[in-house]
């Protein structure tokens, strides 16, 4: 497991997930963020408010493929201006299925743009990019792979009892989730993070809600788990889920 962490900032500004319903105050941020230092993760996942002083963003993320497929005769050119100048060290986009994906590797390679990060969902109940070698073929062509969504906006945490409408569809699964956490004696959470950082990405968006849930999985990222991973490998395709209306949490409320 190469998989570094990312500190995912959504509940920094305002409430985040189906199952978290409040918003991190000012002081609690600070604390995390002075803690995941500490921990040893140094990047920062952010949507917006960089502030003042910041001379270069390490890697620039288009937030939706339609960005991209609209607008790549302007956007791409200025991106590729902001790297030369040395404002973006790299930059890419964040997509939800995999088809958009392979786009970018044919735009990447076709016009000559150095598209080099993608961030796409991953989690137990969504394993689409893990189909076939898409991800091998992604960094083949030099593309950074960055996993989000891995707890699916807080679903794995509801139990399924409180789910309404299509979404409580899902509920036998979230179920068999909470089996298979119980057989192996490893938190709901901490399998959803194993699953995350033992597939083939660089780098896992970690969304925190208080500091003691970053120490515990700072914690599962230094245990020795190789002796429980090929138990579970086996089984982490019985959680796959193939409803969009349920794993893509965009569509939760059409």
């Amino acid at each position: 497991m190469t998989a570094e962490l990312v500190l995912g900032t959504a509940n920094f500004g305002f409430k985040y997930g189906i199952a978290n319903n409040r918003m991190l105050s000012q002081r609690e941020a600070f604390v995390i963020l002075e803690k995941a230092l500490d921990v040893g993760i140094c990047w920062i996942d952010t949507a917006r408010g960089y502030g003042e002083g910041i001379d270069q963003i390490d890697v620039l993320l288009l937030h939706s493929f339609k960005s991209l497929d609209r607008f790549k005769e302007v956007l791409l050119p200025v991106l590729e201006q902001y790297v030369s100048e040395g404002l973006v060290g790299r930059y890419g986009l964040s997509v939800y299925h995999p088809h958009e994906a392979e786009t970018a590797i044919e735009i990447s390679r076709e016009d000559r743009f150095h598209i080099a990060a993608i961030q796409f969902p991953l989690n137990l109940f969504d394993q689409r990019f893990l189909k076939g070698d898409l991800l091998q073929r992604l960094q083949a062509s030099g593309i950074t792979l960055y996993a989000r969504s891995i707890f699916l906006q807080g679903l794995f945490f509801t139990g399924g009892t409180s789910l309404a409408g299509h979404l409580a569809e899902a509920e036998p699964k979230i179920r068999h989730l909470a089996t298979l956490a119980r057989m192996h004696a490893i938190s709901i959470e901490g399998l959803a993070l194993l699953f995350a950082i033992s597939s083939d990405v660089d780098y896992v968006v970690l969304g925190v809600d208080s500091v003691a849930q970053l120490e515990k999985d700072a914690a599962l990222m230094a245990a020795d788990t190789d002796h429980v991973l090929p138990k579970l490998k086996d089984r982490f395709h019985m959680l796959e889920v193939a409803d969009e209306d349920i794993i893509l949490p965009y569509r939760w409320k059409q």
